[in-house]
């Protein structure tokens, strides 16, 4: 009988530790896949706003216009030629690409986006409201508007 009562109260014990170690798998899990999303969101917001606000001219989108493509021209480059290049970021098989004319490749930003969009909302000084939202749970959506400053 003392038998039986102790391997029920091991087992119930095993029961609520194996409990609380898959919960906290379960939020680490969770934890580190919202880091990550935050962490490409941010950082391929950092290099559209660097671009925007060095690019020597937009392509799209036009005035007032919705889009879900950003194309740029940078500076004079002279590691290219001393020739503006053309950036470009779209989404493609779900994911936020960066097309850099001077590398002549692509490079994935964020993976996993449902929204990205750009609308141009001012013409003078140039401004951008660009929104970028990743499709994971828990979703990560950042928004902002961008100033042109070199046209």
């Amino acid at each position: 009988m003392e038998l039986l009562v102790a391997i029920s109260v091991v087992a119930v014990l095993s029961t609520a530790v194996t409990t609380l170690l898959l919960g906290a798998g379960n939020t680490n899990s969770y934890v580190n896949n919202e880091t990550d999303a935050m962490s490409q969101v941010e950082n391929a917001y950092r290099r559209i706003m660097h671009n925007v606000r060095t690019a020597s001219s937009l392509t799209t989108p036009s005035n007032g216009t919705l889009t879900n493509s950003l194309t740029v021209k940078t500076q004079n480059d002279p590691g290219y030629g001393n020739l503006p290049a053309t950036v470009t970021y779209s989404i493609s098989g779900g994911n936020l690409v960066e097309t850099d004319s001077r590398y002549s490749s692509t490079a994935i930003l964020v993976t996993n986006v449902s929204t990205f969009s750009v609308q141009r909302t001012n013409t003078s000084p140039t401004q951008l409201s660009i929104t970028i939202t990743s499709n994971t749970v828990p979703a990560v959506s950042r928004s902002a508007i961008i100033t042109c400053r070199n046209f």
